[in-house]
């Protein structure tokens, strides 16, 4: 019997103290609580303040930059955007090599950059794609300019879409290794062969990507996962450099979609009119001109930034588009790459 009053007593005894552990850390959950949302709700105007801040001297700094007398490689650079980069440094008066397979292409541009105000036009034609095709792109800058400022990396391989060209394993193993030299690897050796001429000049690496990359596209699984590969080798690289404090910044562009004549073409399979479209406000929002593409790709690359999306809004659409309307959207991009071999093959003869 005294045991039994005994354990009513130290139940009573243990209800009592679990009550009042209770009340005490609901009290001080409750200060807690309080004291996190008042801190919270003292420090939002300071950081408000603060990006305001960074977003201004964002701005400030792609205004304040200037490009005038440098040295620049730019492959790519026959037609679309490569050319309209070439373009844009001449009328700085820089001093560029300018690098693609089509060489009467590439002269014309030449010629142009030359009007427009280049000090001086190098020309470099040939593919690249191995460690020997790098190493002579880099001899021949080194020539040529002597020093090496900015170096934009803009080559391409499209995606091949003749006919049913899902993937088809064996099948396609030859475009795969084509497109992953050229799209990926040559990226990595003309990078890697001229980091001691970049380091000399505390230069700057752009790499022209797609938003490929991060998007699924129809029909372009090659294209796509090389897009990717630099995306990820790109960043783990410029990681390194930070590391090794080295003089070199990387740069990496996501474009979206621009107004090549390619993509033209294939709004005009769809619709009439095609210029009011493009010219449209609301269109212009989402699909850039080559020239306005050009300037973001400058501006990235001359203030050092390390990631920009152009425009950002388009990868969320394009998502948006692809989940409503994927049939649709497959489609189109399917004509647009039709249309970019056309123009390709065209300009080949």
């Amino acid at each position: 019997m005294f045991w039994n009053n005994s354990k009513t007593e130290s139940t009573d005894t243990s209800k009592t103290i679990n009550g009042l552990t209770m009340t005490m850390t609901m009290a001080l959950f409750d200060v807690k609580e309080a004291s996190l949302w008042s801190i919270m709700v003292a420090a939002l105007p300071l950081i408000l303040l603060t990006w305001l801040i960074l977003v201004l001297l964002k701005k400030v700094s792609k205004k304040n930059f200037s490009v005038q007398g440098s040295n620049i490689v730019i492959t790519g650079a026959s037609r679309g955007i490569g050319r309209q980069i070439a373009l844009q440094y001449s009328a700085a008066n820089a001093r560029l090599v300018i690098s693609a397979t089509n060489k009467r292409l590439l002269e014309s541009v030449a010629e142009e950059c030359r009007n427009a105000g280049a000090a001086d036009v190098f020309v470099f034609s040939q593919r690249l794609g191995g460690r020997d095709s790098a190493a002579a792109l880099r001899n021949f800058s080194q020539e040529k300019l002597g020093r090496v400022d900015t170096l934009i990396l803009n080559h391409v391989l499209l995606p091949s879409l003749n006919g049913n060209s899902h993937w088809k394993e064996e099948k396609d193993f030859d475009d795969l290794e084509s497109k992953t030299l050229v799209n990926y690897m040559s990226y990595v050796y003309i990078a890697s062969s001229f980091r001691n001429l970049l380091e000399a000049s505390c230069g700057k690496i752009c790499i022209v990507s797609s938003i490929a990359a991060l998007v699924p596209m129809f029909k372009s699984n090659t294209y796509a996962a090389t897009k990717a590969a630099l995306n990820a080798f790109f960043l783990s690289y410029r990681e390194e450099l930070l590391e090794r404090r080295s003089n070199i910044t990387i740069s990496q562009v996501f474009l979206g979609l621009v107004t090549t004549e390619s993509i033209t073409n294939a709004i005009g399979k769809f619709m009439s009119n095609v210029t009011s479209i493009t010219n449209n406000v609301v269109f212009r929002q989402f699909v850039l001109p080559p020239k306005v593409a050009a300037r973001r790709v400058i501006e990235a690359v001359e203030t050092r930034t390390e990631t920009t999306y152009c425009p950002k809004k388009t990868i969320f659409t394009l998502r948006l588009l692809y989940f409503l309307f994927s049939d649709y959207f497959l489609k189109f991009f399917r004509v647009i790459h039709q249309e970019s071999e056309k123009q390709i093959s065209a300009d080949s003869d």
